[in-house]
């Protein structure tokens, strides 16, 4: 599968999201800022990017404890 890298601005995180949406953000202060040419609708990317974060947190926990 291929995948496209997402880093957080607010922490630093480096998140990996499907080719299938494409997905080059440029978030700032949680607003998308720029987006490839065809990409999904903001609000879907910006979905796809909080499920992955949210999902890595989760894991980051059960590991830590």
């Amino acid at each position: 599968m291929t995948t496209s890298t997402v880093v957080c601005d607010h922490c630093g995180h480096t998140n990996r999201l499907p080719a299938a949406a494409p997905a080059l953000l440029v978030p700032r202060g949680g607003e998308v800022l720029a987006r490839q040419a065809g990409a999904a609708p903001v609000t879907v990317l910006r979905g796809l990017l909080d499920r992955t974060l949210t999902s890595s947190q989760d894991f980051t926990k059960e590991v830590r404890t």
